[in-house]
This record gives structure tokens, sequence and C-alpha cells, in this order.
């Protein structure tokens, strides 16, 4: 009681109910069943999901007689969180056991052996809806696996294994609920070996993408390397069909001229002379001028014997780099999804 009143005046619950715990045990052991029910189940109160107590507790209801609420306690310690419950399957696998061989709950084992099958029912639901997302889990393994294959024939599979697994579950014929919760949580860990599976599968397609597109774009230069130097030649051998027109205006039709008018200079005017000549001068050069545009940017592209195939394996080579980046990017979302 000192104890019980020293947590209380500091406020703290979980020193309280260990001092409730520890009555109750000291009641136990001379014998007063009923005063240490009233202090185990007050320790309770205070900490609920203490499932130490939540056993002392429900031995003494049994010893007192109160069968409901003793059930209702060892629900509580093997009830797993696969079914809404906090145990884990070892820890209600180990209070199953030891609820069996203590002789505190021999008056009770009639009722407390059917508690298991009275939660077998949601255990075996547990077990339906996680085979249902186990076969998804499943068949998204598969989906990667088709899907990464297309760029990598040499990925290994593990689709065999998982199906093994799983079918050597659903086959199981054990309706017993600790085995029912076994096989839920093999499913459990099946689903997470099948996203484990998925998440490997789609790391790996995405590396061989990224090297298929490093190859295809070191092509692409390549080929913009070689046609750059290969149409200079190209270029070149083009340019000796214009030299002579070019320098026919730019050159000798402005000399030209220039004498032509140089002739007439004693008949016309001086200042007519001058004008004339600097117009067809000028006229020759920008002629000449449009030549050379021509002879260095249109003909020799169009005249180019390269150019055609250079585009198209360009334009082939482009459209495949932008499928396979779609394609990464429809790997990568999927694996940022999960």
């Amino acid at each position: 009681e000192e104890a019980v009143r020293t947590a209380q005046a500091w406020g703290h619950e979980e020193f309280e109910s260990k001092a409730h715990f520890f009555a109750g045990r000291a009641h136990g052991l001379m014998g007063n069943h009923e005063e240490a029910y009233r202090e185990t189940r007050r320790a309770l109160e205070l900490q609920p999901d203490a499932q130490v107590v939540a056993y002392e507790c429900a031995r003494y209801c049994a010893l007192t007689g109160r069968a409901d609420e003793c059930a209702k306690h060892i629900e509580l310690l093997i009830r797993t969180d696969a079914i809404g419950g906090k145990a884990t399957l070892a820890q209600a696998g180990a209070w199953w056991t030891k609820v069996q061989g203590q002789v505190d709950f021999a008056s009770a084992q009639g009722w407390l052996s059917a508690l298991p099958s009275d939660l077998s029912n949601e255990a075996r639901s547990c077990r339906e809806g996680l085979i249902k997302r186990s076969r998804g889990a499943l068949k998204s393994v598969v989906d990667a696996e088709e899907w990464v294959r297309q760029y990598d024939s040499k990925v290994s599979s593990v689709y065999n294994h998982l199906q093994e697994a799983l079918t050597a579950i659903e086959n199981s014929a054990s309706r017993w609920y600790f085995d029912l919760l076994a096989q839920s949580a093999a499913l459990h860990q099946l689903g997470v070996e099948c996203r484990e599976s998925e998440e490997r599968l789609l790391s790996e397609g995405i590396r061989q993408l990224d090297e298929s597109m490093k190859q295809l774009e070191y092509q692409l230069r390549k080929s913009e390397s070689e046609y750059e130097s290969e149409d200079e030649i190209d270029r070149k051998a083009s340019f000796k069909r214009y030299e002579i027109i070019v320098n026919l205006f730019m050159i000798w039709g402005p000399i030209a001229s220039g004498l032509l008018y140089l002739a007439k200079w004693c008949r016309l005017d001086l200042l007519e002379g001058i004008m004339g000549g600097f117009v067809v001068t000028i006229l020759a050069f920008f002629v000449g001028l449009a030549i050379m545009w021509i002879r260095d940017s249109v003909m020799p592209v169009r005249l180019s014997p390269r150019f055609n195939e250079y585009h198209a394996k360009k334009d082939q080579i482009t459209s495949t780099l932008s499928n396979l980046r779609s394609e990464r990017e429809k790997m990568e979302a999927i694996l940022q999804r999960q």
C-alpha cells in the first residue's frame, strides 16, 4: 500500500501498476485469491497492454471462478497482430503453452480449449486475404520478369521458388488456430519476398536500360561525327562545281564592268559613268554571293549521298532512346510507389 501511495503521489501509472501487481503476487502466495484478483485487476487497468499482468489476472480469474473474464484475458494473450491483437506469433504460442501447463487453469481447460477454435475463423479469414494478396504480388513479379527480360535475357527467375511456397501453404490441410497463424506469417513473409524480388528486377531493368541508352547516345554522337566528317568531303567536292560561276560574278564580273565603263568614260558624263559602274559591280557581287551561299549551305546537303542515310539512322536512334526513357520512367514510378 505504501508503494501504491508513493506511485500515486508521483503520478506514475507504471510504478503504481507494478505495486498492485506485486501486491497481488503476495496475496496469491498467501492463498488470498480474491485479494490477488483485485490487485492484479487494478494493475491491468493501469497497464492494459502488459502481457505478464494479463496472464496473472487470468490465473486468478480461473482460481476464483470468473470464467468469462479469464477467457477475455487469455484471448488478449493469444490474439496476434495478424488478427487485430498486439502479441506476436511467438508470444501467443508461448503464452498458450504456459496456460496449458499451468495447474491453476485446470478447472478452466474445458472452455479454454475452445478459445483457439473461436479465433480460428478470424485467422482463416486473414489467411485467405493474404493468399489473395500473395497471388497478386506473385503476378507482379511475373510481369516484372517478362518486362525486364525484354532488355536483359539473362535475368534470373524467382517465380518457381515463390510459386512453390505459395502452393504449399494453399494445400495445407491444417485448420488449427496456431497453424493458421503460422501460415499467415509465412504468407506475409512471402509477400515481402515478392516485393523485394520485384524491386530487384525493376532495379536491374533500370540498370540495363541505362546501359542501353548510354550505348545509343554514343552511337548517335559517333554517327554525327562521322557524318560531319564525310559531309565536309562532299562539300569540298561540290564547291568545285561552283567555283567558276562564283569567280565569274564576284571577281571577273566587277572587273569587266569596271573596264567597260572605263572605256565608255570618254563619251559619258564622269558622274554617270562612276555611278553606273558602281551599280553593276554591286549587282555582280551580290549575285556571286547568292551563288556562294547556295554552294556552301543548300546544295551540298541536298546533294550529299549520306544525308538521307544519316537522318534515317538518327531518327531511329532518337525514337529508340525516347522509348527507353519512357520505359525507365515507368519502372522508376513503380519502385517509388512501393
